[in-house]
């Protein structure tokens, strides 16, 4: 079962149901149907999966399918018309003859129909469909077939784009238990102390190359927490990514707030803003969102104990200081339109040797939708530092007047 799992081996979970296979992809959050006389057939990155008819056809046939997760949050509006820049530039040579936008299950979606020659005397037609996960997620469905061929594969291509959709795994026994520790915890109230006042500064490095800075502040006002983090990222080659958050939320969970805006330039291209407002309380999440100039309103219910990204930050420190344990939380990023798990092994405290100093630390292992972080821990719960075997991004604690330094 995958619930966590990052950057693993796409296997794809086949039961029989007579003259149809279901598909699962555990990976990729995905499910479809493939109708007799289709096979599956091995694929390479960006694709996921890939079928084609046993039997021969006029021109390469097939059904493949991308699981897009996009660095920047992107509106629909913005990948449909992305999606027909894209066709017009690969395919000069053709027409698009339907274009509709419709809701898969409970996902926006939309379909486009184009049909042209690619090579003389061979025309072809080409269906896209693309279902939205979340402003930073979207599934597209890619097939390809003769105009000739119709009859014989139209109905199989549209019939397993209809199949199609996005299932989450659900969490198994260990994951259950990890949920019920959380909740716990969480309704104990020993995440803060009373007069929990503190200020975190931390240095970005890529590799060894020093590349930016993040801060948080955390503050009491009557019963709630107010913090505001700040983060600054050198992307390279001139590029930047800005972002600050303001927020609340209670030392229970049940209320959260956040506000947050995110300027990004990419390195060779136009300076990007965008914009988040959530509420969390009562188990539904309302979230207001700028997409670098569209603009939605989402509601919808999240897990008992979900935390807004951010405040899940806080949160950890306290984790760090409850003993060795095991904990799943719900997290839920400002550009999701549902929440994801977040499985937290917190380890026991042991003597270990941090900026020439040895000093007891207690080291946390997050598992989350972007891969397998470990976070170091000072005994009073500060961050001293995070890192990951498989990423070069690492975060390491310091002095305002070392952070605002190097930027």
């Amino acid at each position: 079962m995958r619930l966590l799992a990052a950057g693993a081996v796409v296997l794809a979970a086949v039961q029989q149901g007579g003259p149809e296979e279901r598909v699962f992809l555990p990976d990729h959050d995905l499910e479809l149907r493939i109708p007799e006389g289709w096979r599956k057939v091995r694929v390479e990155p960006p694709f996921v999966f890939r079928c084609e008819p046993s039997e021969a056809s006029r021109v390469p046939t097939s059904l493949t399918v991308r699981h897009a997760e996009l660095s920047v949050p992107a509106s629909m509006e913005e990948f449909h018309r992305e999606m027909e820049a894209y066709l017009e530039k690969e395919y000069p040579a053709f027409r698009t003859d339907s274009d509709r936008s419709f809701r898969h299950g409970e996902r926006d979606a939309f379909r486009l129909t184009g049909s042209g020659e690619r090579t003389e005397g061979n025309r072809e037609v080409h269906v896209r469909t693309v279902v939205r996960g979340g402003p930073q997620e979207y599934f597209i469905l890619e097939a390809a077939y003769a105009e000739a061929d119709r009859d014989r594969f139209e109905g199989a291509i549209l019939g397993m784009m209809d199949s199609f959709s996005v299932r989450r795994s659900a969490p198994g026994e260990r994951e259950k238990a990890g949920e019920g520790a959380w909740i716990e915890f969480l309704n104990a109230g020993k995440a803060f102390p009373e007069d929990a006042t503190e200020e975190e500064w931390h240095a970005f490095f890529v590799g060894r190359r020093r590349a930016g800075y993040r801060s948080q502040r955390l503050s009491r006002e009557g019963e709630e927490y107010r913090f505001e983090t700040e983060l600054r990222l050198d992307l390279g080659e001139g590029g930047r990514n800005f972002i600050r958050c303001t927020g609340t939320f209670r030392p229970d969970g049940r209320r959260q707030t956040l506000d947050l805006t995110n300027e990004v330039e990419p390195p060779k291209r136009e300076r990007r803003v965008f914009r988040a407002t959530m509420t969390l309380e009562g188990g539904k999440a309302t979230v207001e969102r700028d997409l670098g100039g569209f603009h939605e309103r989402r509601e919808f219910s999240v897990p008992e104990g979900a935390l807004i990204e951010e405040i899940d930050s806080c949160f950890r420190r306290g984790l760090s200081r409850a003993g060795k344990g095991d904990y799943l939380l719900w997290v839920l990023r400002p550009f999701d339109d549902e929440a994801f798990p977040e499985w937290i092994e917190v380890a026991a405290p042991e003597r270990l040797r941090w900026k020439e100093e040895e000093r007891e630390v207690t080291i946390a292992q997050v598992t989350a939708r972007n891969g397998i972080r470990s976070h170091w821990y000072a005994s009073d719960g500060h961050l001293l530092r995070t890192d990951s075997a498989r990423a070069p991004l690492s975060l390491e604690a310091c002095t305002r007047e070392e952070a605002l330094r190097n930027p």
